[in-house]
Order: C-alpha cells, then structure tokens, then sequence
C-alpha cells in the first residue's frame, strides 16, 4: 500500500491516487503517507507519538527539526 502511494506522483505502478490512512486504535494514532516525499502521523497526545520520534527521528527533515524538537523536548 506504501508503495502504490508512494508511486503514484512518479507515474509508476501500482500506484494509488486516494488519500490512505491507517489508524491504530490501540495507541490512538492516525499515520497518514501524503505522497513520496512524507507522511504525518497525528495523535491525541504528545507522549503517544514519543516512540515514533525517537526512533525515525533521523527521518525528520532539516526544514521540520526545530519545529518537533521543541514539541518533544520536555517529554
């Protein structure tokens, strides 16, 4: 599914077209791939999120580091 999303922009196959998300109720989070350039992943809550930025944290882009270090500084 991955993929096919992050296909469709290049013009390859399979690609898929649609907005996908993918939730997972038990840790309340909401992961959203936009394209072949990234994804968001949402939360009720900051500490939710907190395994996900500690591990792709070298995932985060230049242009984003400052913004989610000072989210995650405190947690």
């Amino acid at each position: 599914m991955l993929e096919g999303i992050s296909h469709y922009e290049q013009g390859r196959e399979p690609s898929i077209g649609q907005s996908v998300y993918i939730l997972n109720k038990d840790k309340n989070i909401l992961f959203h791939m936009y394209d072949d350039r990234g994804c968001i992943a949402h939360a009720t809550s900051k500490e939710q999120l907190m395994s996900l930025y500690r591990e792709y944290n070298d995932w985060i882009v230049d242009y984003w580091r400052e913004y989610f270090d000072g989210i995650f500084k405190d947690a």
